[in-house]
């Protein structure tokens, strides 16, 4: 059971570095300020946090993403800025600065162990991690076909 957790972490940690790698490559290398919404951890050990939001060149309205965070043994509820007000998946936020959001989690109550909860938490980011790759080729694919 360990060596399969083990394993399913690596894969993870694989597309998680893959999907940073490609966002990195495609961004423009404009040294205009950039202002976007960024997502911490929280106080818990998160396994998936999602990408920063799409960023703009300049002060604008950001949607702050609908993907939620994953930590094994807690269910995520909402963001929080750095005044601790309540920021909900899908609002939008007037940027004038780098904003940063942390996840409120809430810890599970559902009888199950921490194996289980890690296990259950790995399939998770493992699936979003997918989603977001896949979401990256997408755009790339319509980004091509527009030149």
């Amino acid at each position: 059971m360990k060596k399969i957790l083990a394993l399913l972490l690596a894969v993870i940690c694989l597309f998680s570095v893959l999907t940073v790698g490609l966002t990195a490559a495609a961004e423009d290398d404009n040294q205009d300020p950039i202002y976007a919404i960024v997502y911490e951890k929280g106080g818990v050990p998160v396994m998936y946090l999602p990408a920063p939001s799409v960023s703009i060149k300049g002060p604008g309205w950001i949607t702050v993403t609908t993907e939620k965070p994953v930590a094994a043994g807690y269910e995520f509820m909402y963001w929080v800025d750095k005044d601790g007000n309540r920021v909900d998946p899908g609002d939008k936020l007037y940027v004038t600065e780098q904003v940063v959001l942390r996840p409120h989690f809430v810890k599970l109550n559902d009888g199950e162990d921490h194996t289980t909860h890690t296990i259950k938490g790995a399939f998770q980011a493992l699936i979003a991690l997918f989603e977001r790759l896949f979401k990256f080729f997408r755009e790339l694919e319509i980004f091509n076909n527009n030149d």
